[in-house]
């Protein structure tokens, strides 16, 4: 019973075996606008090709975001911006690259900044050129320029999509007719319904697709040019091998210049990563499951036939709970490169948490790209942050898994968008559920999160490493460093948490492995700083590259790659198996790297720590899912745990809320499995059964889980939008904090003071109705003050009182098992009878207020407006409304019975959601007492 410091599991369903998961693969998108360089400083050392004449050169800005100058043929030496034809006085002269093809962009921001330093002053409309030099005593210079504002997201702007067949880059030539065709017929049919899931493109523009050396095996966006850098490749089938990353791509071709992962100038930044990529990877599995719909036939193969839940390499989707864990908040996708596999996991739980927001409300990127666009086009200096995209959110929706979507942001790690500057575990791990065992591969690192969240290289202003600078600052001095924390020793520990006792014995961890090249076990790391030289690798030169080395670790080479390196991080990998014969993949394993017969089934802490020689030890504790009622599981599993108690004894109902009542669901060890109608769902069309007649799926929707501890003391439920499970047995795992859950709450009507003759009204209410009040498991009944049942409904009436009937009245509530009572005071007062039948209320007599419980502002003339019985024969009230979460929505002094459609007095507009209300109402009563009545009411419509 006490504290337990811990970060969720890290799980990645990517199998190591053929039969459970085929798209091993991974096809990742690299940053969407990433400087590959094309540009130099003039000056600067260059065995420069011959140059040829260029030819096809025209240059144009696009809004204020960005002005370019491009070519088809030949190449320029260098260019230069200013405010007449030839001269510098915008942005000094800047070298390029004999293979480039287009100048890079450069937004109106960035071009302002430069000036100034330039002593020019430069502003929106201004005049300028762009002068180009081949080096051959000729120069092209453009024709007038200016920067204007373009207003962004018109509904009619279209991507018009041209696959390059003048010229390749990289060494590549460009695409045949025989490409260009095969391209096009996906491009033709694949960019409309990017359209209708993603909105209009930000502008109205050409898409040029380049056959690029440097895009083998992944695809590249460059929003100065419109480029998107692919290559031609055909898997067995003869189809496009990558066709959702082809779609990925083009998502950030919709954004062009103003995506989301932009800096003040309008340049590729990685801090909102979570959020461009996330949207990006998430709409490009959406927009390939509604293309296999539409298009069946498209391809010859069957390897995309499929329901597209996650995408190759990244399944992160039917375990995202154990997935959403700190050690993926960073500041970039790729702070550690690819050397851990961590940009698997990011791209994984970044599409995951977009899906879950797509399957709640399908219209979500298109409302978001809405306002995005309409905020732009008002204020045209406002630049992405955080705080701007989850106030747009704030805007469209209201919430997430039935959480305000602020908070539910929040709390998805992959969208933190922070770093911790400091040491940490992180775990990679693949598992499998398939060949009747339930196995996991964990790769281990300790790592250390440097400036911009940087985990694999980063840069100092001294050689011992003490001040860390951005790579691109200027500085006297610039030292490389790589990881440093391999050949640290550390230790495994298996943990039951249900009792807090370890299984096992602790194993050893040698974060010892390096990675080989050309067949040599590579012994670095180098522990030092990386100088920065100049391309002959003998000058010091803090603006030339980082050295690095692709050989032996501790050897110096000379040119482009030099200096020294260490070629991988450090990891070790530890093993489990539950299985009546252990199982393990790959073969080989050694004893000390294996964890066997786990067949206590159970929701199991692994601990990893590393004793860190330079400063204090570190530690991480993952939650895993271990044992034999595990293997080979149908349906839904998975852990639930607490922050203050080891035992969570109980039972869940865990439901889809488009389907009916199912069987509750015991807890075991802090862990649960069971059969449910919408999960693990045979797939019978042929079309998504990816070439597998086994092949099942989880229904995407909405689902709940109601938890009733064992004693029947708590009544909680929690929420989750899932998709379509596993990638091919359509399980779902799933992970519930006990104390996150949202307590059930039942309200009785107040107290009752009324006269002889009047009707009586009883009723009760609960914070969650949509799902509680017609649940047949729930049942209820009214006992009068003698005990006897006079009703069996959640309300009920004495049409006209007798003072008999005064007394305390019982309600017991049959929930799920578990008994709950609630009692309502009737009290009779003595009213006077000599009124006239049409003479005002006797106002010294009038009984309490009594709030409807239901608020329908549909139209249909029936609950539209919120009615107060009795509120007014009062001398003044008080009434304010609060959301579940203690949000106040409404607040207003002397309310009129019968004025209020459900709108928000507290910002915002629109009416409210669907959902339970508190309301809290103070009023004074004739003869001057004050009273108060607080209960739950409910709007639909």
């Amino acid at each position: 019973m006490k504290l337990k410091p811990y970060y969720f599991v890290a799980f990645i369903l990517l199998s190591c075996f053929v039969n459970a998961q085929e798209n091993k693969e991974p096809h990742v998108c690299y940053p969407p606008t990433i400087d590959r360089s094309m540009r130099k400083d003039v000056g600067e050392s260059e065995n420069f090709t011959q140059l040829i004449m260029a030819t096809g050169t025209e240059a144009y800005t696009q809004s204020i975001h960005n002005v370019i100058a491009k070519w088809q043929t030949g190449s320029y030496s260098n260019y230069r911006i200013g405010t007449a034809p030839g001269l510098q006085d915008i942005r000094g002269g800047q070298g390029l690259n004999s293979s480039a093809k287009y100048t890079g962009g450069h937004s109106y921001e960035e071009l302002r900044i430069s000036s100034l330093a330039l002593g020019t002053t430069f502003n929106i409309g201004d005049t300028f050129y762009i002068t180009m030099d081949n080096g051959l005593a000729t120069e092209w210079t453009s024709p007038s320029l200016q920067f204007q504002w373009e207003d962004l997201g018109i509904s009619s702007n279209d991507i018009n999509i041209i696959v390059e067949t003048n010229y390749g880059m990289g060494g590549f030539g460009p695409y045949t007719s025989v490409e260009e065709t095969k391209m096009m017929a996906f491009y033709d049919l694949v960019n409309p319904i990017v359209k209708d899931v993603f909105g209009p493109p930000s502008r109205n523009h050409d898409i040029n697709i380049v056959n690029d050396s440097f895009a083998s095996g992944v695809n590249i966006y460059y929003n100065g040019p419109n480029q998107i850098s692919s290559t031609f490749d055909l898997n067995a089938d003869g189809d496009l091998d990558q066709p959702r990353l082809m779609i990925h791509e083009l998502i950030h071709a919709y954004r062009d210049n103003v995506g989301v992962s932009s800096n003040s100038e309008w340049h590729y930044e990685p801090v909102l990563n979570g959020f461009e990529e996330g949207m990006s990877e998430a709409i490009a599995i959406i927009v390939m499951d509604n293309f296999i719909e539409l298009y069946p036939s498209f391809f010859s193969g069957d390897e995309f036939k499929i329901h597209w839940n996650h995408s190759r390499g990244m399944p992160f989707s039917w375990d995202y709970d154990f997935q959403n864990n700190e050690q993926i908040r960073s500041k970039d996708y790729f702070s550690s490169d690819i050397a851990t596999g961590s940009h698997w996991l990011r791209y994984g739980t970044g599409a995951t948490a977009f899906r879950k927001m797509y399957i709640e409300d399908p219209e979500i990127f298109k409302k978001f790209n809405t306002e995005y666009y309409n905020r732009l086009n008002a204020d045209h200096t406002l630049t992405p942050n955080r705080d701007l995209v989850v106030d747009i959110f704030e805007t469209i929706t209201t919430e997430v898994e039935r959480t305000p979507v602020g908070d539910w942001i929040n709390a998805q790690k992959i969208l933190d968008c922070e770093t911790d500057i400091e040491k940490k575990v992180f775990m990679l791990t693949f598992t499998n559920l398939g060949w009747d065992s339930f196995t996991q591969d964990n790769r281990m690192f300790f790592l250390e999160t440097h400036q911009n969240g940087l985990e694999w290289k980063w840069t100092s202003s001294d050689q011992n490493g003490i001040t860390e600078i951005d790579d691109s600052a200027t500085s006297t001095e610039k030292w490389g460093w790589t990881h440093q924390l391999n050949n640290t020793s550390g230790q495994f520990t298996t943990i039951q948490d249900w009792d807090n006792v370890q299984y096992g014995a602790s194993k050893s961890i040698v974060n010892d492995y390096h990675g080989l090249y050309d067949g040599i076990n590579l012994s670095g790391p180098y522990q030092g700083a990386n100088p920065y030289y100049s391309l002959d690798g003998l000058t010091y030169d803090s603006s030339g590259p980082f050295t690095r080395d692709l050989m032996q670790n501790q050897t110096y080479s000379v040119g482009s790659e030099m200096g020294k390196r260490a070629l991988a991080m450090g990891s070790q990998q530890m093993y489990t198996s539950t299985a009546n014969d252990a199982n393990f993949w790959p073969p080989g394993i050694i004893p000390d790297r294996k964890i066997t017969d786990l067949n206590q089934s159970g929701l199991y802490r692994w601990e990893l720590d590393f004793f860190d020689t330079a400063g204090a030890g570190v530690q991480s504790s993952y939650f895993r899912l271990l044992g034999d009622d595990f293997i080979a599981i149908q349906g839904v599993f998975g852990g639930i745990y607490s922050d203050t108690k080891d035992l969570i004894e109980g039972k869940l109902i865990i439901e889809h809320e488009s389907h009916s009542e199912e069987a509750d669901v015991m807890i075991n060890n802090n862990s649960f499995k069971t059969l449910r109608t919408w999960a693990s769902i045979p797939e019978i069309d042929v079309n998504r059964q990816g070439g597998r007649t086994d092949r099942q799926y989880s229904e995407p929707g909405k689902t709940h889980a109601i938890y009733i501890s064992d004693d029947c003391t708590e009544h909680k439920i929690d929420f989750r939008t899932i998709g379509y499970g596993d990638g091919l047995d359509g399980v779902q795992m799933l992970l519930y904090k006990v104390d996150d859950f949202d307590d059930i709450i039942f309200t009785e009507t107040a107290n009752l003071s009324l006269c002889p003759d009047e009707e009586a009204n009883f009723s009760v209410s609960n914070n969650f109705p949509d799902i509680l009040n017609d649940d047949s498991r729930i049942t209820y009944e009214w006992l009068d003050p003698s005990g006897n049942v006079v009703s069996s409904d959640k309300s009920f009436e004495i049409l006209s009182i007798l003072n008999s009937d005064a007394g305390t009245y019982t309600l017991e509530i049959d929930f799920f098992g578990c008994q709950i009572s609630k009692t309502v005071v009737l009290n009779i007062e003595n009213c006077s009878s000599d009124s006239e039948p049409d003479s005002e209320p006797d106002l010294d007599n009038i009984g309490d207020v009594l709030p409807a419980d239901t608020l329908t502002p549909n139209g249909d003339n029936e609950n539209d407006l919120w009615n107060i019985e009795n509120l007014e024969y009062q001398s003044g009230n008080t009434i304010k409304v609060f959301n579940r979460w203690g949000v106040k929505v409404f607040d207003v002094t002397n309310y009129e019975s019968g004025t209020w459609n459900g709108e928000s007095t507290e910002g915002g507009s629109g009416l409210l959601p669907a959902g339970s209300y508190y309301y809290a109402i103070e009023y004074v009563t004739q003869g001057g007492i004050v009273k108060t009545i607080t209960g739950w009411m409910y709007i639909n419509y």
